[in-house]
């Protein structure tokens, strides 16, 4: 929850900017009037009347006359230079009649601001009196302004056209008389709010004229071809908006401006999408602070899910709406829509996993309800309607229902400010980014006209500004509630932490823990050798589908067969306390889902697998219903007593072999170059964390200031594999391998900035020698990026001689590790070697085979195949000697020995502190 004052400060800004822009609007006609040297027909009484009412506002945001208005001061001060600088050259370029009319009139307003001035700084004390004077004489001078746009709405009216009445204008009026009207909502200010509040009610009348004559604007356009007519200066200013119209013959100049400022409905409509988008974003996360209050406090308190699960449901209805195959050219509802189903998503589960049982059982079921109607729309509206004017008509009319249920889903929250006099649950920034978010997206909608979008955001406009309302009525109530609550607050925060410290701690958590661990690098592995194999070995679609079909149905088979083990104990015990209830759900609604898209586009594949997983969860569901009362029955009478854990593991069991068939399932069913895209991006996050895990060494010398018997060689070792690598990814020696490139390139940045910091607090002989070593790495990589890109002409000669070399330095920077593993040996003490460290290792190897084993890339699995069996060698050496290493510490205490500083170097050095090697290869 953001305060007043900052709100208030970031929206004077937004004004201050959008103001500006108004303020530079005539440039095009003062270009034309120094061009032609002549003034023509133009009136100054535009930029005369801006510059009185710029100078009244400058007054009005003195600190001596109205404190804290300093973003109106700023604004109003730049108006009177620019308007100053307007009128000079009006001056310079009129005749002598004309000039001594424009000199009496500027000395006028100066002698009525002078004498304003001078009477409320001097006949009034107090700040209260001198804004009122001041702030009376600038709403006077801002309605007569105001009333300029009457001429111009009764021509269009009268011509039935729009085309003197551009679009970007009336727009940019309307929203500068916005910010500045909630400037004035913010800290309540009526001299600010009057003017701009009937500047809102001209500018959506000017929309709204807009909307209505948009199209028999285009007809009398071109009836009339060759007679155009400019509507030439409009000013805007400051803390009010100024317009003034005044119609002269087009010149070749300023009509390309024209074609600028009235653009076509397309590009304008696109426009307004994208900072919908833009809007829309910030509003999805403006729930943000709540949920980091959430997950602070360990509790939802009295926060509700509903206006979540209302956002969810909106977006995934909008989401359906945007799809090219429902309502063509949509694209910016369709993007903005699924990006708020990802961002609701993430919401309610952390709502999920804070939540006490009750709340969490109803949340689940509305939202798995969510998802069935979502379905059954998708598939009704796809199947049953096949033009694209009754799918948009069809999923618009339930779009529209969810968002007039969105948009009312605050009142429930507008009762409680009401009832309880507190804004604390409704946030600020959730209801100002729903209105403003409404407004864009009601804009988008006006300019081709689309009903579905209009009818719900419409609506939301008048729920935000209700919300508004009361956020300025309740905010000051609420800060004594929150103060006399502040002592009685219960923080379940530490109770979560001890008992989740609990659990972890448990032997069997910690042996099922490993056992997850290998299953999943064992599935992995089989999926990819998999893939590998029906890639390679198969050349055609049909039979590369049918044997990954076949594997699919098999999986599937044994996948949703894996809850039989618990149904049958379930009926054994007569309790359902081991078959959660939402797996469950999941379960029929996902066979339910699968099984319709399998009839509609008949695929027996997937009617099988998921019809037979539809039955099970059917039969699930039935088992749930009949022992569900007797399940509480049964842990009641058992409280108390010892919870017997071999049930727990039958279900772990079961458990780790749905998880392993569905990794598979979702794994063998992705296109190749998806599945070798998000490996190589899971490489890099994996190979990004191993360049970062030589920080703490750094932090320990920039500490100490110096290195002490650190040695650089694995950093600059790592430099001159990024570089090699860096080289072997570019597009020009082995193109698609840009996941490559990028991480060796960060790779690159990361070690450079690691032997910068070795490089300053090294001693003149230890900086020496760092600078020759990277001079000769530097000298390689060039002489050898020359010759390959001089002397090879294609591509496979590149990669080939490019990557021999990267292989070879990997194999040496693989078997580093080497005499670690002697001493650990040699010792029977793991304690240098970092279980971490040799896990990452196994780690960053499998992904990198894995892409490389997709698009067969021997260049890349060879070193890393040698970096996963160095790996798993570390990793059954550190299971051996691990308890031996607590023993070996234990009786050491007493005799301290200090082996505490060992640096591997190359190969086979071995020295005093262990160095964390950064050492990478892809």
């Amino acid at each position: 929850m953001i305060s007043d004052e900052a709100l208030r400060t970031l929206v004077g800004i937004i004004g201050n900017i959008i103001c500006l822009f108004f303020f530079l609007s005539p440039v095009p006609t003062f270009v034309r009037i120094w061009k032609k040297g002549a003034v023509e027909d133009y009136s100054a009484m535009p930029y005369l009347a801006t510059l009185f009412s710029c100078m009244i506002w400058t007054l009005y945001g003195l600190p001596v006359v109205h404190p804290g208005s300093i973003l109106v001061l700023t604004i109003s001060f730049l108006g009177v230079v620019i308007e100053i600088i307007l009128l000079i050259i009006f001056l310079i370029f009129s005749d002598k009649k004309k000039r001594l009319k424009l000199l009496l009139l500027i000395f006028l307003e100066l002698f009525v601001v002078a004498l304003l001035a001078t009477l409320s700084l001097t006949l009034f004390h107090t700040y209260k009196k001198r804004s009122l004077i001041v702030g009376v004489v600038g709403i006077f001078s801002s309605i007569i302004m105001y009333s300029s746009p009457l001429s111009i709405m009764k021509l269009v009216m009268s011509t039935k056209s729009v085309e003197f009445m551009p679009f970007s204008l009336s727009f940019g009026a309307f929203l500068n008389c916005l910010i500045w009207s909630t400037y004035a909502l913010i800290r309540f200010d009526p001299f600010l709010l009057v003017p701009n509040g009937l500047g809102i009610v001209f500018g959506v009348a000017q929309l709204i004229l807009y909307g209505v004559y948009y199209k028999s604007t285009k007809k009398i356009m071109k009836e009339k071809k060759g007679k155009e007519v400019i509507l030439s200066d409009v000013i805007v200013l400051g803390s009010g908006m100024r317009l003034h119209m005044h119609l002269r013959p087009l010149s070749k100049f300023e009509s390309k401006f024209v074609q600028v400022t009235m653009v076509s409905a397309e590009a304008l409509r696109t426009l307004v999408g994208i900072i919908g988008n833009i809007i829309c974003l910030f509003f999805y996360l403006s729930p943000v602070p709540t949920f980091v209050r959430i997950w602070k406090k360990g509790a939802v308190e009295d926060y509700s899910a509903l206006p979540y699960l209302a956002t969810l449901m909106s977006c995934m209805v909008w989401t359906l709406y945007g799809l090219p195959i429902v309502h063509p050219g949509s694209t910016l509802v369709f993007t903005i829509s699924f990006l708020g189903v990802v961002i609701e998503t993430i919401l309610l589960i952390i709502f999920l996993i804070f939540s006490d049982k009750k709340k969490r059982l109803k949340l689940l079921l509305l939202l798995f309800l969510e998802l069935f109607i979502i379905a059954l729309l998708a598939t009704l509206s796809l199947t049953l309607f096949h033009s694209y004017k009754k799918r948009s008509l069809i999923v618009g009319v339930v779009g529209v229902s969810f968002s007039i249920v969105m948009y009312f889903s605050p009142l429930s929250v507008m009762k409680l400010v009401i009832s309880t006099k507190s804004v604390e649950f409704m946030p600020f920034s959730l209801s100002l980014a729903a209105f403003f978010n409404c407004l864009v997206w009601s804009t988008y909608a006006l300019i081709r006209f689309d009903p579905f979008i209009l009818v719900p955001n419409g609506l939301g406009v008048v729920f935000g500004v209700a919300q508004l309302i009361l956020y300025g009525v309740y905010y000051k109530s609420t800060n004594k509630i929150m103060e006399e609550r502040k002592d009685k607050e219960v923080i379940l925060s530490d109770v979560m932490e001890t008992s989740l410290h609990s659990f972890s701690s448990c032997p069997q958590y910690k042996k099922t823990r490993i056992k997850l661990l290998v299953v999943v690098v064992l599935e992995l592995i089989f999926t990819f050798i998999f893939t590998f194999l029906v890639l390679n070995l198969v050349h055609t679609h049909a039979k590369r589908s049918l044997i990954v079909g076949i594997a699919c149905v098999f999986i599937n088979i044994l996948m949703y067969s894996a809850p039989l083990t618990i149904m049958k104990m379930v009926i054994r015990t007569k309790s359902v306390e081991y078959m959660p209830f939402f797996l469950s759900v999941a379960s029929v609604v996902n066979g339910s889902v699968w099984v319709a898209y399998s009839l509609i586009r008949f695929d027996i594949i997937i009617l099988i697998s998921c019809g037979l997983g539809l039955l099970l969860g059917l039969a699930q569901l039935t088992l749930y219903g009949l022992f569900y009362k007797s399940t509480k029955k049964i842990m009641e009478a058992r409280k108390g007593k010892e919870v017997d854990l071999s049930k727990v593991v039958v279900v772990d069991e079961v458990l780790e072999l749905q998880l392993f068939l569905i990794i598979f399932q979702i794994s063998i069913m992705v296109s190749a170059d998806a599945a070798r895209t998000f490996v190589g991006i899971l490489g890099n996050i994996i190979a990004l964390i191993f360049f970062l895990s030589p920080m703490p060494t750094m932090i320990d010398i920039w500490r100490k200031g110096r290195v002490e018997h650190y040695s650089a060689i694995p950093y600059l070792a790592t430099l001159l594999n990024c570089m090699l690598w860096g080289l072997y990814g570019l597009p020009m020696v082995q193109p698609g391998s840009l996941l490559v490139l990028t991480i060796n390139g960060i790779g690159i940045v990361i070690e450079s900035c690691f032997i910068l910091i070795f490089f300053i607090f090294s001693d003149k002989k230890a900086r020496l020698k760092v600078l020759v070593v990277l001079i000769l790495e530097l000298i390689f990589t060039s002489l050898l990026a020359f010759l390959a890109l001089n002397l090879a002409h294609t591509h496979a000669k590149r990669s080939l001689i490019i990557g021999i070399v990267c292989v070879f330095f990997n194999i040496l920077m693989y078997s580093s590790p080497l005499a670690i593993m002697k001493l650990v040996i040699k010792t029977k003490s793991v304690e240098y070697m970092p279980f971490f460290f040799s896990l990452a290792t196994v780690v960053n190897s499998s992904v990198w085979i894995a892409y490389a084993l997709i698009r067969f890339d021997p260049i890349i699995m060879i070193p890393n195949g040698l970096g996963l069996m160095f790996g798993l060698a570390q990793l059954i050496i550190y299971g051996l000697f691990y308890k031996s290493t607590k023993r070996i510490i234990a009786a050491r205490k007493e005799k301290e020995v200090d082996l505490s500083k060992v640096v591997v170097c190359g190969v086979h050095e071995v020295e005093e502190k262990p160095n964390k090697p950064s050492t990478i290869a892809l």
